[in-house]
């Protein structure tokens, strides 16, 4: 296990922070673009007041009608990212607000997502590397 700034033990594989600011939210949907790899929809914003990359996840109502079918599609996507975030690019892990967004019916498995995820990040990275990390929106 390793320890955090304030000493508290923390496991190896933790999930990015979640971005919670309706302000950030809104310029998101609004300014970012979208990458697509089905059954993940990807929403990117860079922000330069973000330290650390943040992560958003949707699942609509008008695709999955039952709440614990959202709740477990959301699960999904939070795990998928928690084992794939670790092969993602360093230009990626600071400085961005994504939105995932499962736009597919049936839900998708697990293995699925980290697929779509691992095809994203090379698009990801070579998009943002050609807007310039130090240039927002």
């Amino acid at each position: 296990m390793e320890e955090s700034e304030n000493g508290a033990k923390t496991g190896g594989l933790r999930l990015p922070p979640r971005l919670k600011s309706e302000r950030l939210i809104t310029r998101l949907f609004e300014e970012g673009w979208v990458e697509g790899r089905r059954p993940l929809t990807l929403r990117v914003l860079p922000i330069e007041e973000l330290q650390h990359t943040q992560f958003l996840f949707a699942a609509p109502k008008r695709r999955f009608r039952q709440a614990t079918v959202r709740n477990q599609v959301k699960r999904r996507m939070k795990e998928a990212l928690r084992l794939e975030w670790p092969t993602a690019p360093e230009s990626l892990k600071s400085g961005y607000g994504f939105a995932l967004l499962c736009l597919s019916t049936p839900p998708p498995s697990v293995a699925a997502l980290r697929t779509a995820l691992r095809a994203l990040w090379p698009k990801l990275e070579e998009r943002g590397l050609a807007l310039g990390t130090s240039q927002s929106i």
